[in-house]
């Protein structure tokens, strides 16, 4: 941040500074924990399709599931990288 003496003009200014806090310390874990929860879902959905296919009463809910949480490894994956 610079100190400015006398009037300020709006071409001091630099509009495209990013405000947000700076979170990239914790991508490294986050890309970690992500890719442990693709893999993971993958497994699950998977597991939970062989038990749809051999008429299961959960398989549904599993692949369901599965999915799920492939979907949200994959967007900690997007962030992290």
């Amino acid at each position: 941040m610079q100190e400015y003496e006398g009037t300020m003009f709006s071409d001091d200014f630099d509009y495209n500074e990013r405000s947000e806090a700076d979170f990239s310390f914790f991508k490294p874990f986050v890309g970690v924990i992500s890719f442990m929860l693709v893999i993971f879902g993958f497994s699950w959905g998977v597991m939970g399709a062989a038990e749809l296919k051999d008429g299961g009463d959960n398989g549904g809910a599993m692949l369901g599931g599965g999915l799920g949480i492939t979907v949200l490894g994959g967007l900690g994956l997007y962030w992290a990288f």
